[in-house]
């Protein structure tokens, strides 16, 4: 897969080898792309809309690969992380699907947040 992706590929596609062919869309096929995990410090949120109104909609972070690189993390947030979001300063790890030209990644998932950058219980502490 790494000399696909290398090619331009977006991933590959894996197939049930005993379901027989068809076009479409079908579970019996299934995309996947590599993905890859880095750290960011959370300086700030941004307001949830429709569902989440009320909530923290996405985290706004700072990489800590590329310092001064900012961007927003909203998937992977579970309803109690919208609630009571990771405190400002906290390390967050998320996952991506890449990086678009400006250096952003691609597709940024919420995963956890990284205790061994902050104290003991980050989201006592706002």
């Amino acid at each position: 897969m790494d000399k696909l992706v290398a090619k331009g590929a977006e991933g590959i596609m894996l197939r049930d080898p005993k379901a027989p062919y068809s076009a479409g869309r079908k579970s019996s096929i299934i995309k996947v792309k590599p993905a890859w995990t880095e750290e960011a410090r959370v300086i700030g949120y941004e307001e949830g809309l429709g569902r989440n109104d009320g909530k923290v909609g996405a985290l706004l972070v700072e990489s800590m690969v590329t310092p001064g690189l900012k961007f927003k993390i909203g998937t992977g947030l579970s309803d109690a992380d919208r609630i009571n979001p990771p405190k400002k300063g906290s390390v967050v790890e998320f996952k991506f699907n890449g990086k678009m030209k400006s250096g952003k990644p691609r597709h940024a998932a919420f995963l956890r947040i990284c205790l061994l950058y902050t104290s003991p219980s980050p989201r006592d502490q706002r």
